[in-house]
């Protein structure tokens, strides 16, 4: 499970510029904390680097494939999607087969996660690269397992001490001040990662189903939620909506594994889906047509397509299976 995973990953060291208490929750705050970062959880960034796949979480886009990262035969050492935008997010793995580019969320946007491996089962950092530029995180105290990170941003600071005993994180500026803390732990005997600002308020939580699937999300985004079918894919999805009510979507999946279409309980969406097929029955291309409401109507709106670039990991001899 991956709350296992993490706690495993998260050692304690002594912090010599830190107490070794945290400061109480609101006292000592800068009244700008332009300076430094502003704080995300690299928790749940690090368990999923110890995913061998993908996995599609409630707050992605709709406009990105939940299903865009997997396939359905063959083993990719390599996926990338070229959005209807031009966008482009990447999945990527080693030899052994463990990822070392993924997408995630992070404050709310997507972005491209790019590890950084150090010696042979650890991690020296990554970055986190989205539109709102390059965040650098680098472990300076030893690879990860490790308990300090550096986070910079263009020439703005943080450092993120960790604990392995709650499997926790703590945010600092320069001078020491904490900033904001995240937490990994059960609620009901289902995991559950927290976050909280430095005043002691809830920022977002992440709910998992039996599966160890993410089932609900509250963040400042407001509130996203998932059920699955029996394959793990998507099947009833609720969003928050643009100023309105959130959005509730039902997912078709075909026999093969394709997402065929979504729509909405209001009937104020219908959104359908054609692909292209690769030799091995993968998708390369996915082409979108939706109707949204327009005057209480649906009415078509402009097509989208999302491409997929698959390279196909060597079998043993050099050709790809």
């Amino acid at each position: 499970m991956r709350l296992v995973s993490l706690m495993m990953l998260i050692v304690a060291a002594p912090l010599s510029f830190l107490a070794a208490d945290d400061p109480p929750h609101g006292e000592g705050l800068p009244p700008d904390t332009a300076e430094s970062p502003a704080p995300f959880p690299l928790g749940r960034i690090l368990a999923a680097s110890q995913e061998n796949t993908v996995v599609w979480t409630p707050d992605w886009p709709r406009s990105m494939p939940p299903d865009g990262f997997r396939l359905t035969a063959g083993s990719a050492a390599a996926i990338t999607l070229i959005m209807d935008d031009g966008a482009e997010y990447r999945a990527a793995w080693n030899s052994a087969g463990a990822l070392t580019a993924f997408p995630s969320v992070v404050q709310g946007a997507f972005v491209q996660i790019t590890l950084e491996a150090g010696a042979p089962g650890t991690l020296k950092g990554f970055a986190v690269t989205g539109a709102e530029g390059i965040w650098t995180v680098e472990f300076i105290d030893a690879p990860v397992p490790a308990s300090l990170a550096r986070i910079t941003q263009g020439g703005a600071v943080s450092f993120a001490a960790l604990r392995h005993d709650d499997a926790a994180e703590t945010w600092y500026d320069p001078e020491g001040t904490a900033l904001a803390h995240f937490d990994t732990g059960s609620l009901g005997g289902r995991p559950r990662l927290a976050s909280r600002s430095a005043q002691g308020e809830t920022a977002a939580e992440h709910d998992y189903n039996s599966f160890g699937a993410v089932s609900r999300i509250e963040s400042p985004q407001g509130a996203f939620s998932a059920l699955y079918t029996g394959h793990g894919r998507p099947r009833y999805w609720s969003r928050p909506g643009a100023g309105a009510p959130a959005e509730n979507l039902a997912l078709q999946w075909d026999e093969a594994g394709l997402l065929r279409s979504i729509t909405s309980a209001d009937t104020s969406a219908d959104i359908r889906y054609a692909y292209t097929l690769d030799s091995k029955g993968n998708w390369t291309e996915r082409r979108e047509q939706a109707m949204a409401s327009v005057f209480g109507l649906l009415a078509p709106q402009p097509p989208a397509r999302v491409r997929r670039i698959i390279a196909y990991r060597q079998a043993a001899g050099g050709n790809a299976p």
